[in-house]
């Protein structure tokens, strides 16, 4: 099934198949998958409307035991939100001073074969230097920072005679995986009603 939603969505989907089913009458792996199978039983579009509601109770019970088990989760997102300002700026400067175009676009098909790829957990001055060589020496900058929760976490993407990839690391978190999963499902189960609905 991942590809109609992540690998980590579909653990979810796995755990909640059996009480969806038993409380529904429906698998919520079949619903997701198939919801052309279900457009004749159009009562179930408000059934969705009340799995949506089960999914995000349990999304949020393990959201929260996530939290409990990353304590520095916020320290984590500061962090990096601190060293991607810094990179950002620096970029920007140097960019401009270069005459280097900075966009943010919405993807790029990239080789990631023929790129390197490097993630700083810092921005002292060597990291700065590093992004400014790399910023000085690209046909273009690719900004592909993402934000969460209001927190930045930088990844710049570098064109040209060999591409860079520049990530300010952040660990792997539970607790941002399950936001993504309830993102993947509720735009699911909202397209599924929507189907079934006409």
């Amino acid at each position: 099934m991942a590809e109609l939603w992540s690998d980590y969505t579909d653990a979810l989907i796995s755990d909640l198949d059996p009480d969806i089913k038993k409380k529904y009458g429906v698998a919520l792996s079949e619903l997701l998958s198939n919801p052309k199978d279900f457009a004749d039983n159009e009562n179930l579009s408000v059934t969705i409307g009340n799995i949506k509601e089960d999914v995000n109770s349990y999304i949020e019970s393990q959201k929260q035991q996530a939290l409990l088990r990353e304590k520095n989760f916020n320290d984590m997102l500061e962090r990096a939100d601190s060293i991607s300002q810094k990179i950002s700026q620096r970029l920007s400067v140097t960019a401009k001073q270069n005459n280097v175009p900075l966009v943010k676009p919405v993807s790029i098909d990239r080789n990631s074969d023929n790129e390197e790829h490097i993630y700083v957990d810092s921005s002292d001055d060597s990291v700065i230097a590093l992004a400014e060589k790399l910023a000085a020496s690209s046909m273009m900058i690719a900004d592909f920072t993402t934000e969460y929760n209001n927190f930045k976490i930088g990844e710049w993407y570098f064109s040209g005679h060999k591409n860079y990839t520049l990530s300010v690391y952040m660990p792997a978190s539970n607790v941002m995986l399950l936001d993504t999963s309830k993102s993947e499902l509720d735009t699911l189960l909202d397209a599924a009603a929507e189907f079934i609905s006409g």
